[in-house]
């Protein structure tokens, strides 16, 4: 997936990124080491979150090294799980699979995916955390 890093530079051992060309809302938070430190950066974000309201859902990947937060419309839509949000899709029938195209699927995720303005504060509020970190 392609990104674009918002925070962290060649010297920094933590990176978020922007992925792009996604039809949800999604932030790549990577590591190589120091994982206690970015889980703690990971958890004021989420508790940050809750408290605003702003729906997420989380895939970890490479043994904790990649976190992706998908961000979602407020919990009053639908809400969609983190093996959605990474593009896995479970059919309870044949014909529903057999119907199904990526038109419909990109407007199912991208139905489901924070407002731009939303967007660009949790940008601002995730770099802020972390810097807070000394990074």
């Amino acid at each position: 997936m392609p990104v674009d890093t918002i925070f962290g530079d060649l010297q920094s051992w933590m990176h978020i990124s922007v992925v792009t060309d996604y039809p949800i809302k999604t932030l790549l938070l990577e590591s190589s080491h120091k994982f206690k430190i970015m889980m703690e950066v990971l958890v004021n974000i989420c508790s940050c979150l809750q408290d605003l309201s702003i729906s997420y859902s989380l895939l970890i990947s490479d043994c904790g090294k990649k976190i992706f937060l998908f961000l979602q419309k407020s919990k009053d839509s639908s809400f969609l799980s983190a093996w959605e949000c990474g593009g896995y899709f479970l059919y309870k029938s044949r014909s529903e699979f057999g119907e199904c195209t990526e038109k419909t699927m990109l407007k199912q995720l991208s139905s489901v995916s924070i407002d731009d303005d939303g967007f660009k504060a949790v940008k601002l509020l995730c770099c802020s955390i972390a810097s807070k970190f000394g990074f």
